[in-house]
């Protein structure tokens, strides 16, 4: 049984060493990470599927080291971790195939 957190809970739970994860992206967690020279909220192993939508959301990308890597700005983390929770809870019915008639 998952237990899903609350946004706020989530950013402060992103703060452990393995972080949190994120409803709807089993693999993807949410952690604190320090680059260059800044603490930032990363969005770790997150689907390259999902990247144009968290873009969309108001996430970025950098290449670090020649990975690309999603973090969410400082200044819209709550709004922006808010919209994955209620999306990611739905994000199977989103994406699910639409059942065919007989």
């Amino acid at each position: 049984m998952t237990i899903a957190l609350p946004p706020a809970e989530m950013i402060a739970g992103a703060r452990s060493s393995e972080g949190v994860s994120v409803p709807g992206m089993e693999a993807t967690r949410l952690i604190w990470v320090h680059v260059n020279g800044s603490r930032r909220l990363e969005l770790r192993d997150f689907p390259p599927a999902r990247r144009e939508w968290l873009k969309s959301i108001g996430c970025f990308t950098e290449v670090i080291q020649h990975k690309t890597r999603m973090f969410i700005p400082a200044d819209r983390t709550l709004t922006i971790v808010d919209q994955l929770v209620r999306t990611g809870r739905q994000w199977n019915v989103l994406t699910a195939p639409a059942s065919r008639a007989a």
